[in-house]
């Protein structure tokens, strides 16, 4: 293993090792897990997967798995489908509800 000696303003330091200390290891190894996170991203990454792995990381969306989306989806992809004919004939939407209206 290389070893590599740097200078950090005070300030610095002071973070790093209460970052260290959260995570119940020395101030170095904090560092070098830091390190590889950063250096592991592949160079031949897609700036869309950069961003993808950026949004993940941070958690900035959440996920949600099959049955929320069933929950929370008011209609099927049929009904999405058959809707979306509905609206490729081209005619304008309120002759369309008003026709739907008009059917028991």
């Amino acid at each position: 293993m290389t070893r590599l000696t740097l200078e950090l303003p005070e300030p610095l330091l002071q973070r790093l090792q209460a970052e260290a200390q959260k995570h119940r290891c020395r101030v170095e190894e904090w560092v070098v897990m830091q390190l590889k996170e950063v250096a592991m991203v592949p160079e031949e990454m897609t700036m869309e997967e950069r961003y993808d792995r950026f949004e993940k990381e941070c958690r900035l969306y959440i996920e949600f798995g099959e049955e929320e989306r069933q929950r929370h989806c008011p209609i099927t992809l049929e009904e999405l489908d058959t809707l979306g004919k509905k609206f490729a004939i081209g005619r304008p939407l309120s002759e369309i509800i008003i026709e739907e209206r008009g059917k028991p």
